[in-house]
């Protein structure tokens, strides 16, 4: 109910001023934006939610390579089933981007834009995930050197990875509630050391 009030009470201005403080990108946010800002139940969270966990699905079963057998245990599994899809979270859109990235991977360097869109969108969908984005990011770089495939569509793919997600770093690790938990550890940390001596 946080991120939906924070959607329905702030402009979208407002909304990424106040996303630091929570520690998450903002992709969950602009997507309630329209639907809490028309006054719609904040139950559309599960329908939301349940509707990504459904594209997830459909691009795991018929556009992927993955094992059959995984392939027909994941959308049955507790956190497919029920709680990404039902429980009205952020966390929907990491697997359905992740899924997505599998589905495009070995297309990456003939839509390149496409596969950027996808670790663009991983980059901002949780905060957990941005190691693995970016894990992500540099392979299909160190894979494009690799294989020969670097061109300017690669590059300008590669690129807004690192614009769309990126960004991140100092959007959220420099802001000012991450200051002052920084400045009460170094306090504490001091008393300690000053305790010790």
């Amino acid at each position: 109910a946080q991120a939906w009030l924070i959607a329905r009470d702030n402009t979208i201005a407002g909304i990424f001023k106040t996303l630091p403080a929570e520690g998450h990108p903002p992709l969950w946010y602009l997507i309630l934006y329209p639907f809490a800002q028309t006054g719609v139940p904040h139950h559309i969270l599960d329908f939301i939610s349940g509707s990504v966990m459904i594209g997830a699905v459909y691009l795991l079963l018929f556009k992927t390579k993955v094992n059959p057998l995984l392939k027909l245990a994941l959308p049955f599994s507790y956190f497919f089933f029920y709680e990404y899809a039902i429980v009205g979270r952020n966390y929907c859109f990491y697997v359905f981007f992740i899924t997505a990235i599998i589905a495009l991977y070995e297309k990456r360097f003939d839509k390149p834009w496409l596969f950027a869109l996808c670790v663009v969108g991983l980059y901002n969908s949780h905060v957990l995930v941005f190691t693995f984005a970016f894990g992500v990011m540099m392979l299909f770089l160190w894979d494009s050197v690799q294989q020969k495939k670097l061109n300017g569509s690669v590059l300008g793919g590669f690129a807004l990875m690192c614009i769309g997600g990126l960004y991140l770093i100092p959007y959220l690790f420099m802001s000012s509630m991450v200051r002052f938990y920084q400045t009460k550890i170094l306090d504490h940390a001091g008393l300690a050391k000053t305790a010790i001596t």
